[in-house]
């Protein structure tokens, strides 16, 4: 299975969770997930630029200085178009490919 995930508000949690009370509808066991993946989408070009491994993103953002919200929470100061397409150049492999 996998999560893409959406940053709101400008905030990434620290590392992927699965939200809480979210359960598989066959088994009613709480969901795991192994692979996350966040998609690099522009709003000036409509459309996605990359989809990178939650890894890759959090390095790309350097979320390990970013401010603190809370102790897994940190704060993205928002992350300009011309920032995104260098991150999206990077070439990192999709995630979701071949799965």
């Amino acid at each position: 299975m996998s999560v893409e995930i959406v940053i709101k508000n400008k905030q990434l949690i620290k590392k992927p969770l699965v939200p809480p009370f979210v359960n598989d509808p066959k088994t009613g066991k709480p969901l795991e997930c192994s692979l996350y993946a966040v998609s690099l989408y522009s709003y000036a070009k409509k459309q996605m630029l990359a989809r990178v491994s939650f890894e890759d993103f959090c390095r790309m953002a350097d979320i390990g200085n970013c401010e603190k919200h809370d102790r897994l929470h940190v704060i993205l100061k928002g992350i300009s178009e011309e920032r995104l397409a260098e991150m999206a150049a990077e070439g990192c492999p999709d995630p979701l490919e071949g799965v």
